[in-house]
């Protein structure tokens, strides 16, 4: 197995805590809103099936945008499933 050079760990740790503070000035602000949010007294996660079939529908298939506007709609669900990683 290779061993690193000390520049190349430095070049890693360097470009990492620059990725590191670009996403957390980009989500620590969200981060915020949500914690200072009230919270939803009626919202129940139950029953989770038909969220997960609404998300499945949605979602991974598409459905909403589809049948909103069929040929833009099937047109964005093959850019969708053609985008998934390939193994």
């Amino acid at each position: 197995m290779l061993q690193p050079s000390s520049a190349e760990i430095v070049a890693f740790a360097a470009l990492f805590s620059a990725s590191v503070y670009a996403f957390w000035r980009r989500f620590g602000p969200v981060a915020d809103i949500i914690r200072r949010s009230k919270p939803d007294a009626d919202f129940k996660l139950r029953p989770v099936g038909p969220r997960v079939r609404k998300f499945v529908w949605e979602v991974l298939l598409q459905g909403k945008v589809i049948r909103e506007r069929p040929l833009p709609g099937i047109a964005h669900a093959f850019v969708f499933w053609d985008s998934a990683p390939s193994r």
